[in-house]
């Protein structure tokens, strides 16, 4: 590892990373949005490291040096039978079932590597890249990305990043250069499927072409079907006689009874709904409403993320940054004046950032406003 001064200890799981450096008063979260990351996924990368970027610079990171540990929730691992020493048979067979693995890993794109030669671990290099991206532009320097598991036994992740397991990572440099993912990854071998001399692969590639013309050519003789028994049935209809008028000739009007029904198929209908009926969209009062997000020094980088979240429905946000610790949980209080549309949209856009949010009407709020504290348990 490269000697740098306040280095930065990131622990990514599944639906957040966790933030130390040493001269933050705590560890932070960074929790992913719902429609930017889900099931590892990355949604819409610029709109990720543009959050991920202002979290940074809000907060104030200094660029340094950066550490990235994987919780077992991020990684897909197995287990391979140690291969006795001067074995080839034993090598080969342990590669093709790291090929087999890697193949099975469900990510386009993956980061892996054999740790300890005995077990293989590999995660969505995709996210990755763009949690690491907003640090770089920082100035920071990747220096390791490793599983948790290479700590097991010595350092405890279930609460997951804390002061006391960010000081233990760096202070154990040899396991670090161990688990290190960046060097030695694995890549997935693309396997292609043989041409033998009969052309066996093309022939494959031309299936779905002729089920599509076998379809085209079904449908084609469906619509002539169809056009033939119109045909015979309007034909048969210009054989019946006409109605007889008093002198015997034929009339040259048809009955009112017979254009009835095609004069009514062609009245158009249309349903007025009663002006008293008539409300207002949501989303043309939401500019009125006043929203204020109450955060203290710990939680100033989700309550900005949340405004511009909150912003982009249309309100007016203001951020409040408070002196005193807030509440555990978060909470959302509506005036009564919030009709109950308002109130989902804006309930389920705050619950896309804080997991753990309560919900309640305040009488003392006044008109069209609305009160959001983030609280402590993000």
């Amino acid at each position: 590892m490269a000697s740098r001064s306040h280095p930065i200890v990131i622990f990514l799981d599944r639906n957040s990373f966790l933030l130390y450096q040493d001269f933050l008063p705590n560890v932070w979260q960074f929790p992913f949005p719902e429609d930017l990351v889900r099931h590892l996924e990355v949604i819409n990368k610029d709109q990720l490291v543009e959050l991920i970027f202002s979290f940074l610079k809000t907060n104030k990171i200094a660029p340094t040096s950066l550490i990235i540990i994987l919780s077992d929730s991020v990684v897909f691992q197995k287990d391979f039978a140690p291969i006795q020493q001067g074995s080839p048979q034993g090598l080969a067979d342990q590669e093709k079932e790291i090929q087999q693995f890697l193949e099975n890993v469900p990510f386009e794109y993956s980061m892996a590597k054999v740790i300890g030669g005995t077990r293989i671990a590999a995660t969505n290099k995709e996210l990755l890249e763009n949690i690491i991206l907003p640090f770089r532009k920082l100035g920071c320097i990747l220096e390791g990305v490793v599983p948790s598991f290479v700590y097991d036994g010595k350092i405890d992740f279930s609460q997951g990043l804390t002061p006391d397991s960010a000081k233990a990572i760096l202070q154990n440099p040899d396991l670090l250069r161990m688990g290190n993912m960046l060097v030695g990854q694995k890549e997935v071998e693309v396997k292609k499927e043989p041409v033998d001399d009969k052309g066996h692969s093309d022939s494959l590639k031309e299936k779905p072409k002729n089920t599509m013309q076998i379809v085209l050519a079904v449908i084609f003789v469906f619509l002539v079907i169809v056009l033939a028994v119109v045909y015979f049935a309007m034909g048969n209809s210009d054989d019946t006689p006409m109605p007889s008028n008093t002198n015997g000739s034929q009339s040259s009007k048809l009955p009112v009874s017979a254009l009835t029904p095609i004069q009514s198929g062609l009245t158009p209908t249309i349903d007025v709904m009663p002006t008293k009926t008539i409300v207002a969209s949501p989303s043309a009062i939401l500019s009125d409403i006043k929203t204020t997000i109450v955060v203290n020094s710990e939680t100033e980088a989700v309550g900005n993320i949340l405004k511009r979240r909150l912003e982009q429905l249309g309100l007016s946000v203001t951020l409040s940054v408070a002196a005193t610790t807030n509440p555990a949980r978060s909470s959302i209080l509506f005036s009564k004046t919030i009709d109950s549309q308002v109130r989902q949209k804006v309930t389920d856009e705050v619950r896309k950032i804080l997991i753990d949010v309560s919900v309640d009407e305040s009488q003392s709020l006044e008109d069209l406003s609305i009160s959001i504290v983030v609280g402590a348990a993000l």
